[in-house]
């Protein structure tokens, strides 16, 4: 789990993760402070196995953490990912 500062009601930053080899959850990215409701999280790939995405990846966010999960099958390996987490009105 990584915990990330929020400011303003955004947050950005990378997370890296070892994948489980299984499809399901991945990791859980918690915020220092909530969001007001639910933000909009956006993942942009870090490496060669996020851009090559085998494992369908998705995620699923709350006021205080998003997760990501995997649809398929990921394979053991370091994944590695930029995100934004922004507020919606």
């Amino acid at each position: 789990m990584t915990t990330v500062d929020v400011d303003s009601f955004s947050a950005a930053g990378v997370v890296e993760f070892t994948a489980t080899g299984k499809a399901g959850l991945q990791t859980i990215v918690k915020f220092s402070r909530n969001f007001p409701k639910q933000p909009s999280v956006q993942l942009t790939p870090g490496n060669v196995n996020a851009a090559v995405n085998n494992m369908g990846y998705y995620v699923v966010a709350t006021e205080g953490s998003f997760s990501i999960f995997a649809a398929f099958t990921a394979a053991k390996a370091p994944y590695h990912f930029y995100y934004t987490a922004v507020e919606v009105k």
